[in-house]
């Protein structure tokens, strides 16, 4: 079947998030399939596709929906398997949206949807687990899906494939949904930290919230504050609006990162800390550890003992080093580009053999 998959042509798109589309193309392409990345618009973080077509900037409205529909009738033509992420397809209107869905099932294509999070859950809901959320309950439930979200999710359901999400959190609001776990490229150009916690210099922390609120951003600067005033030399750098090549520089110097307390699951941030040999504070819900083989070499903390759990972590410095050498080592084995294309190839497979 793979060498049938390789006569078959892949599309990535229509919305770039984190450079998923590209590195997933990239690696497929690796392995000699025919895969090709596309984004609608441009992140401001400056990641490219191989075709990036900026129909943000297209102040006309007609005039986009016009470029949409055009670009959709050539992919119809020339691609054969279809994976979209962020909640986004080739066309459709707020009314109706993804209206190609249909089309494209009925004509033979193979649909795979992307879940992100952002793309599904309502941020509004982090504020009901900021209250006072019972952690022995799962995390999400149909509540936490945004509106337009309930809609386009069940015409994804009847028209694609498979579902794909890239944190586990997310299975608990769609279902049935398979794990496809963020991908990242190796750092071989950055050496991996070794030296945490040298005698006598200041405790370098590094926190990069793409959303404060969800982040937890407010309780982790509390939490460092407190330690502070009881003598703890921390330097807590807040890393924002800075390119991904930048945030990595940042990270290479750091002792610890933390990510989030609220969502459930470690996002890039704690991924790229792995990488690079580094322990990462962050909250996982204990319902979610199962999707993942083995221990995850995180220090699981909530906004209820954060500067506790530092704190301890501070005082046993050999127990934090031990917890970053793992990281390396568990990123190759769930995020690399060649354990998520084993993956990918595994599900496109599937869907011709039914």
């Amino acid at each position: 079947m793979k060498s049938t998959l390789k006569n078959k042509k892949i599309l990535f798109c229509s919305h770039e998030i984190g450079n998923q589309m590209q590195l997933m193309a990239e690696a497929l392409r690796s392995e000699g399939y025919n895969a090709t990345a596309a984004t609608y618009t441009s992140e401001w973080y400056g990641y490219k596709n191989d075709l990036n077509l900026n129909l943000h900037l297209e102040k006309n409205k007609f005039k986009r929906h016009f470029k949409e529909l055009v670009f959709a009738l050539f992919c119809y033509s020339n691609y054969d398997i279809f994976h979209f992420h962020f909640g986004s397809s080739l066309y459709g209107v707020r009314i109706y949206p993804h209206l190609d869905l249909p089309i494209l099932k009925f004509s033979g294509k193979k649909l795979f949807m992307h879940y992100r999070g952002s793309d599904i859950i309502d941020k509004r809901y982090y504020d009901h687990i900021k209250e006072g959320f019972n952690y022995n309950h799962k995390l999400f439930n149909e509540n936490s899906i945004r509106i337009p979200a309930k809609r386009n999710l069940a015409i994804v359901k009847k028209n694609c494939d498979e579902i794909f999400v890239s944190t586990p959190n997310l299975m608990d609001v769609v279902e049935p949904s398979v794990l496809i776990p963020q991908i990242i490229q190796p750092n071989t150009r950055i050496s991996i930290n070794k030296n945490l916690l040298n005698n006598n210099q200041t405790i370098k922390i590094v926190h990069a919230p793409t959303d404060k609120i969800i982040k937890g951003t407010e309780v982790i600067i509390n939490s460092i504050n407190r330690l502070k005033s009881e003598g703890f030399d921390i330097d807590l750098q807040i890393i924002e609006n800075v390119s991904p090549n930048q945030v990595i520089h940042h990270f290479r110097d750091a002792d610890i990162g933390i990510d989030q307390l609220y969502s459930g699951w470690y996002g890039k941030v704690s991924i790229e800390l792995m990488n690079l040999g580094i322990p990462v504070f962050c909250f996982i819900h204990k319902n979610n550890i199962r999707h993942i083989g083995g221990e995850i070499p995180i220090i699981n903390v909530n906004k209820n003992n954060l500067t506790d759990k530092i704190k301890h972590y501070l005082n046993n410095p050999n127990k934090l080093s031990a917890i970053g050498q793992r990281g390396p080592g568990f990123v190759e084995k769930n995020h690399s580009q060649k354990s998520i294309t084993q993956k990918l190839i595994k599900h496109y497979s599937k869907s011709f053999t039914g």
